[in-house]
């Protein structure tokens, strides 16, 4: 995918916003951090978008998503994977945590690392952890 093609693939989806899409994939895929950016404020603007896949991520990447993730109403699974050259740092994936702990509609989380000996397990205990809180809440209020 070319560099522009995140920024392209957000601006339809922002300009035409009540057309429903309700999933978006760009797993194997990097469409760096400006396509990034845009494909998670057209998130915000299309209300149908409910599954989320945004390929591969880096540091900075994740803390773009989290910064979504903390005012997003409509995603519902969210999946990413780590940039093998751009990796991911301790204060990334806290910054990731923190906005999950502000979220109140996802129901999954997934990511897979670059590295199979390095999966950050305990950043995954702590997103399974504040997902099945969401999942607990919304079942308390239905």
């Amino acid at each position: 995918m070319g560099t522009k093609s995140g920024v392209y693939i957000g601006d339809a989806l922002i300009q035409n916003n009540c057309h429903p899409v309700e999933k978006i994939s760009f797993k194997n895929v990097c469409i760096e951090e400006d396509g990034l950016l845009r494909i998670l404020e057209a998130c915000n603007a299309n209300k149908s978008i409910e599954k989320l896949h945004l390929g591969f991520v880096s540091s900075r990447g994740l803390r773009l998503i989290a910064n979504i993730i903390k005012i997003n109403k409509t995603i519902k699974k969210l999946k990413f994977q780590e940039h093998s050259q751009l990796r991911w740092d301790e204060a990334s994936m806290k910054v990731f945590i923190d906005a999950l702990k502000q979220n109140c509609n996802l129901q999954k989380v997934k990511f897979d690392t670059a590295d199979e000996e390095c999966d950050y397990p305990s950043f995954k205990r702590e997103i399974k952890f504040y997902v099945k809180k969401i999942q607990k809440e919304q079942k308390v209020e239905q």
